[in-house]
């Protein structure tokens, strides 16, 4: 019962703390238990050489056609597509197909056109997604904690408008434990839940 099908999940932090490579690795033990039939991994925020370090080439391999990972780095953008669009494009093309795969975006502030920090620029992005879970067995997307002055360890907002966590079924603060060369550790501490 972590993880429910059919909500719009935020998973948060600030950066370097690992909420993409930890999404990536849960969506992909989604995928081996069979909880999620495919998953679409749409990144606008991590570049190529980040992506060459997760062996994101093995690991693509190894999941063939359920898992689809769409980069938009800087060497392999697509000039045709619109990230600040995305979101409602998909949201218009979400039908009942997509039952059994997880969407999710990797990170907020690249597919949000305006000010992250006011809710008639945000709350229309998350009205689309709200729409989408409906069809998809999640939604997920990574969003960042606000800054943090040095007297401040332990502020877990989240960045921007309020409505990133009011819109959201279920939110996690995402925090790195321990990182070493082949194991990272981190907590998911749940700021929200329906």
């Amino acid at each position: 019962n972590f993880i429910g099908t059919n909500k719009l999940i935020c998973f948060y932090a600030k950066a370097g703390n690992g909420k993409s490579i930890t999404r990536l690795f849960l969506a992909l033990y989604l995928l081996k238990i069979n909880a999620v039939k495919k998953v679409y991994y749409i990144d606008a925020d991590n570049g190529i050489g980040t992506l060459k370090n997760r062996g994101i080439d093995r690991i693509l391999d190894e999941y063939e056609s359920r898992l689809e990972y769409i980069s938009f780095s800087k060497k392999v953008k697509d000039k045709d597509i619109d990230t600040k669009s995305l979101i409602f494009t998909l949201s218009n093309f979400a039908n009942d197909e997509h039952k059994d795969t997880l969407i999710i975006f990797d990170s907020m502030r690249n597919f949000i056109k305006g000010s992250m920090c006011l809710d008639e620029v945000v709350i229309p992005y998350l009205t689309a997604m709200q729409e989408m879970q409906d069809y998809y067995a999640g939604v997920w997307f990574l969003h960042h904690q606000n800054k943090q002055s040095f007297g401040d360890k332990g502020n877990k907002e989240c960045k921007g408008s309020t409505a990133f966590l009011d819109s959201s079924d279920e939110a996690y603060f995402v925090k790195k434990r321990e990182r070493n060369d082949s194991r990272l550790i981190v907590t998911l501490e749940p700021q929200k839940g329906r």
